[in-house]
């Protein structure tokens, strides 16, 4: 097993089913011997040496561990970071948020916190994270890192502009689960890109009376007021 990636007794099942007390014991000794690292408690890694010591565990290993569960998805990167897994910021937080249809208690790992926010959708499929992702931006667009909320909202845009007739309507589908500042954003995208057709089905769920104060300049959506943005 490569250097950093996470172990668990589970890695061994066909030998574990078996033997569930000798793994324990193999894995102990591995860690008595400084072979592997413990993380907590079921769960270890081979550790790597950098210039300044041993190497965290890879926040990608770290992700894998809570967006799956007996080899199924239940969630995916979320929060104020998914500006950085969409390419929209450089930022590099110290909190992971996980979005999951059930919300756990927060933890900590290697100078790392994994927080965990209530998923929009109840069941995630891969083929969806990046759409539920790019709504997530649009939810968390205040809270955007090293970026603008003018900046966010045209590269947001961009990559829009780039999802297919099909991935466009998909995502409209997912965003009736949004709240009003996400179906408003979205919609007057949509519009300003002419889907009039899908920015008019995100519109209709919206109420007239209702502002969104983003601080959103009209040369980013000239068509802002249309939807209540200020």
């Amino acid at each position: 097993m490569k250097p950093g990636k996470l172990i668990t007794y589970k890695s061994f099942s066909q030998i574990y089913a078996d033997y569930p007390e000798a793994v324990a014991k193999a894995l102990e000794r591995l860690v008595k011997k400084g072979a592997l690292v413990r993380q907590k408690q079921g769960v270890f890694y081979k550790p790597e040496q950098g210039r300044f010591g041993t190497l965290r565990v890879k926040e990608s290993e770290l992700l894998n561990q809570f967006m799956y569960e007996d080899g199924r998805l239940i969630g995916y990167p979320s929060g104020p970071e998914t500006f950085r897994y969409l390419g929209l910021s450089t930022q590099v937080s110290n909190t992971i948020t996980i979005a999951t249809a059930k919300v756990r208690r927060k933890t900590n790992f290697n100078n790392l916190s994994v927080r965990f926010i209530q998923s929009k959708v109840k069941t995630i499929q891969k083929k969806d994270i990046q759409k539920l992702q790019l709504l997530d931006a649009l939810r968390f667009i205040k809270k955007a890192q090293d970026i603008s909320t003018d900046e966010a909202v045209k590269k947001i845009a961009t990559l829009l502009k780039g999802y297919s007739s099909q991935e466009q309507e998909d995502l409209v589908g997912l965003a009736q689960k949004y709240t009003p500042q996400t179906k408003a954003l979205l919609g007057a995208i949509l519009q300003s890109q002419g889907r009039e057709d899908l920015a008019l089905s995100l519109k209709g769920a919206l109420n007239p009376l209702t502002s969104y104060k983003l601080g959103l300049s009209s040369d980013v959506l000239p068509n802002k007021e249309q939807w209540s943005i200020q």
